[in-house]
C-alpha cells in the first residue's frame, strides 16, 4: 500500500508542477485550485478549502493477493 500511497504522491506533485509551470512552492499552492488528475484509483480532485484530497475509497475482501470490491464508498 505504501508504493501505491508514493505514487499516487507523485502524481499530485506532477499535476501541480505542470499546472504551474514550476516546482516553486508559492506557485503550486494557488494552482491547486480546482485541480483533478486521473489516479490509479479513479479520478482525484483537490479541495482547497480544507486542502485534502476527495477521490473514492474501496472496500475489499482478501483472499491471499486476490482481492474482490464490495463497496465503493
Amino acid at each position: 500500500m505504501c508504493a501505491a500511497a508514493a505514487y499516487e504522491g507523485l502524481l499530485l506533485l506532477s499535476a501541480l508542477a505542470e499546472r504551474a509551470g514550476s516546482v516553486d512552492l508559492g506557485r503550486m499552492i494557488p494552482a491547486a485550485e480546482s485541480l483533478s488528475y486521473a489516479g490509479p484509483r479513479g479520478e482525484v480532485e483537490i479541495e482547497m478549502h480544507h486542502r485534502h484530497l476527495a477521490q473514492r475509497v474501496y472496500l475489499a475482501q482478501a483472499d491471499d493477493l486476490q482481492f474482490d470490491v464490495v463497496a465503493r464508498l
